[in-house]
């Protein structure tokens, strides 16, 4: 349980900048934000002085419902919200639902291919991975998958977006 105090607010009316160090130290030493209190002037918390993401393997976000198409063009699968200008690791799976046929799933950002676009033949799930730079508070991270036969379907799951430690990332 983290050890937070809801009653000690950071937002809203008159701030104590003591109250403000007290639940950062609390969401620090429970593992929920990544914060040194040496980054921590008194009454000065900004986003500046938190770390910005770097490529790890520390999953920050996930979304792990598998899904199929038969689409052969590309899908959007699942969109996040970057919140912290950084890097990031993502992490995909993917299948064929026939030994001959290839899924293949894309990271974009803001609509733009970043990256590679991954690929998998056959049955069994592979796990994807590409560390990607360059992103900013405010840009999309798109995940898009296709087959490469209308007839059959390419399936995609447990989609992970890491990072070196815990921080605030993507939502």
């Amino acid at each position: 349980m983290c050890a937070y105090d809801a009653t000690k607010p950071v937002t809203g009316g008159s701030l104590v900048a003591a109250d403000i160090r007290e639940n950062f130290r609390a969401l620090k030493d429970d593992g929920l934000v990544a914060v040194s209190t040496a980054q921590i002037a008194d009454g000065s918390i900004t986003e500046a002085k938190l770390l910005a993401p770097t490529v790890g393997d520390t999953v920050n976000c996930r979304y792990d419902p598998e899904r199929g198409t038969k689409e052969t063009a590309n899908l959007l699968r699942k969109g996040f919200s970057v919140l912290k200008a950084g890097a990031f690791r993502i992490k995909f799976d993917l299948r064929s639902e026939s030994a001959g046929q290839t899924a293949y799933g894309s990271v974009y950002r803001n609509g733009v291919l970043v990256g590679s676009e991954q690929s998998v033949s056959g049955l069994t799930y592979a796990t994807r991975s590409q560390d990607i730079a360059g992103w900013v508070a405010g840009d999309q991270m798109e995940i898009y998958w296709k087959t490469s036969s209308a007839t059959y379907f390419a399936y995609i799951r447990n989609i992970r977006i890491g990072t070196a430690v815990a921080c605030l990332g993507v939502a």
